[in-house]
């Protein structure tokens, strides 16, 4: 099980936590979500610049989308995929659900690229972007322990659903 209190918190790397889309499916399209099954739940301090909360909670994240997937989203008002991004906690213990969006992150746009792709081109064209967000920096979730549920939206695609088993320290 790799180690995801070592992943840099809110960071859009690589790592070896990252869930990859299944090697022979090169029609996958949509979002995958990987996460510790067991957690303690620190207060470290901030993550970084863009972090909000004093808590650490680290899942990994992967967006396959084509080119075309980008402009459709962006018609639909989801400019950015990575802004566009949201995740829900849900502690059905508690009957309660918490939502929110990756914290933005300067990034250049791939559509000043797709200006001159044709759409049958840019439906070839796909792209993995990987995500890296601290989940208390993106959704107000509570510091409590007890079992989450967590997955992410973006349009119509939704990703697998994670458990992890929070507890406090000591």
């Amino acid at each position: 099980m790799p180690d995801f209190t070592a992943i840099h918190p809110n960071s859009q790397l690589e790592v070896d936590a990252s869930p990859l889309p299944p090697e022979d499916d090169f029609d996958f399209r949509g979002i995958l979500l990987a996460g510790p099954a067991e957690h303690i739940l620190t207060a470290p301090g901030p993550a970084d610049p863009t972090g909000t909360s004093d808590l650490r909670l680290v899942v990994c994240a992967t967006i396959t989308a084509s080119l075309l997937d980008e402009r459709n989203f962006a018609k639909d008002g989801s400019g950015d995929l990575v802004a566009s991004l949201t995740f829900v906690v849900a502690n059905p213990a508690a009957g309660r659900a918490w939502a929110g969006r990756m914290p933005l992150k300067p990034v250049r746009s791939r559509r000043d690229d797709m200006a001159g792709v044709s759409d049958a081109e840019a439906a070839q064209t796909v792209v993995t972007r990987y995500l890296n967000p601290n989940l208390p920096d993106v959704v107000a979730m509570p510091n409590a322990a007890g079992t989450y549920h967590v997955h992410a939206v973006l349009g119509h695609w939704v990703s697998n659903s994670i458990t992890i088993r929070v507890a406090l320290p000591g």
